[in-house]
């Protein structure tokens, strides 16, 4: 274990790595907006959330619970973390491109990428408490087929 501490202190202590790190750290500061960290948590509670209800509803039904189902847990990160760079590098793109570009261009945009996330995930949360026996209000299934049409 020593070597291991070892080992791991010279290498966070070397210059260059400190550098490449930081650079990395920047660039996804930058491209993600993470000084929004209020939704990243939402976000985030929402997929554990689904997660949690889609598993326990598979237990309740006597489904097998597989890693497999489980690795949309991941691809759910990846692809939302897609979108956000993306929805960040357009408005930031309007921004400085042109003087015309509204200033409330990168916020509208950013709302509407995470409210299409949230949808997703309210909607993927209300069909795991269906499938339990659980159902929301008429209305609000609505609302959110409306958010997430295919």
């Amino acid at each position: 274990m020593e070597q291991i501490t070892h080992s791991f202190k010279q290498f966070i202590g070397d210059p260059h790595i400190k550098t490449f790190l930081g650079m990395i750290c920047a660039l996804m500061a930058y491209t993600f907006n993470l000084g929004n960290p209020e939704m990243w948590l939402i976000i985030g509670i929402m997929v554990v959330m689904d997660t949690a209800t889609g598993v326990i509803a598979a237990w309740k039904k006597g489904e097998a619970i597989k890693s497999s189902k489980m690795f949309q847990f991941a691809t759910k990160v990846f692809v939302y973390g897609i979108v956000v760079a993306l929805i960040n590098m357009m408005a930031r793109t309007c921004t400085l491109a042109t003087s015309e570009c509204p200033a409330g261009i990168a916020i509208a945009l950013r709302i509407a990428a995470f409210s299409w996330i949230i949808a997703t995930e309210a909607k993927s949360i209300n069909e795991n408490f269906a499938s339990l026996g659980y159902t929301l209000p008429e209305k609000i299934e609505k609302i959110l087929n409306g958010f997430t049409k295919k």
